[in-house]
C-alpha cells in the first residue's frame, strides 16, 4: 500500500493524498499509517478506522440499491469536517455508478 498508489486510483496527486492523511491525521489527534520508505502501513487505529468506514459505505450502497424506484429521492451527506471526501467515498466507478443522480455535496 502507498500514497502513489492511493493517488492513481483517486486520479489525484501523491502529495495530495498525503496530505489528506496527514490533515486528518492531526484532525483525529491520532496516527493512521506508518510511513516506510517507498510504503504506508495502517497503524491499529488507521485499520480500526478503515474497517468502520468500509461498513458504512458497505452500508450505503446496499441502501442505495434497495431503491430501485424512479422517485426522485434526496439524502445529505455530510461526512466530519476532517474525514476527506475520498475516504467517505472513492472515486471509483462503483461508487460514482451507484450515486451518478445524487447531486454533489
Amino acid at each position: 500500500m502507498s500514497f502513489t498508489d492511493a493517488a492513481l486510483e483517486l486520479n489525484v496527486t501523491q502529495s495530495a493524498v498525503s496530505r489528506q492523511v496527514k490533515q486528518l491525521e492531526q484532525g483525529l489527534k491520532t496516527q493512521l499509517v506508518t510511513r516506510m520508505h517507498r510504503s504506508i502501513e495502517l497503524t491499529a487505529r488507521g485499520s480500526e478506522l478503515f474497517s468502520v468506514l468500509q461498513r458504512n459505505y458497505q452500508t450505503v450502497q446496499a441502501l442505495i440499491e434497495s431503491w430501485h424506484s424512479n422517485q426522485q429521492q434526496r439524502i445529505v451527506i455530510k461526512p466530519h469536517s476532517v474525514t476527506p471526501r475520498a475516504l467517505f467515498c472513492p472515486r471509483s466507478s462503483n461508487c460514482k455508478s451507484a450515486i451518478q443522480s445524487m447531486k454533489s455535496w
